[in-house]
């Protein structure tokens, strides 16, 4: 069965031409970044190593998108799976002292944020500029779901319905 679907029903060629060329591909993680909310943390992308990553790029200037830090981190709190899954956050900014600041002094957000290059990573891994196509269900590193499970139901069904078909397959976890 091919479980990928995205924010909303696609009506829209180019996201489902994404969507449908993504499923089963491998998500190219930047080669340069800098942890933007704990600086004298020193952490690899290589330490993320569990089997069922979910990676969110957002843009750390949009107001919008900083406030869904919050729910992220209310949605990662209370989520069944949480403990069996990577979370890594990518973001890009034009001010990343602001970013730091607001995360940290306004948020509370206690998950890594890793400051990217944006077109580098959406040109590297043919991502549409589209925002609700960022975040992603990787399996064993390979793209299952594109859309974000916040405030989503029909998304947050979608994720738990692939992590249950993995766990069930007699994968082990990392």
């Amino acid at each position: 069965m091919f479980f990928l679907f995205q924010f909303y029903s696609c009506t829209n060629n180019s996201k489902k031409s994404f969507i449908s060329k993504s499923h089963d591909k491998y998500l190219l993680f930047p080669e340069n970044y800098s942890v933007i909310n704990y600086r004298d943390t020193c952490v690899n992308l290589d330490n993320y190593n569990k089997a069922i990553k979910i990676v969110h790029l957002f843009d750390g200037d949009c107001g919008f998108c900083l406030n869904q830090i919050k729910k992220w981190s209310e949605f990662i709190d209370s989520y069944q799976f949480s403990d069996e899954i990577d979370f890594i956050f990518f973001t890009y900014s034009n001010n990343y002292n602001f970013l730091e600041d607001f995360l940290l002094k306004n948020k509370g957000f206690d998950f890594l944020i890793f400051g990217i290059e944006r077109d580098e990573f959406l040109s590297n891994n043919d991502i549409p500029e589209n925002t609700s196509l960022h975040t992603f269900l990787l399996i064993e590193d390979k793209i299952k779901v594109i859309g974000s499970p916040i405030d989503n139901a029909k998304m947050q069904v979608l994720y738990e319905d692939q992590i249950i078909k993995y766990f069930e397959s007699d994968c082990k976890i990392n």
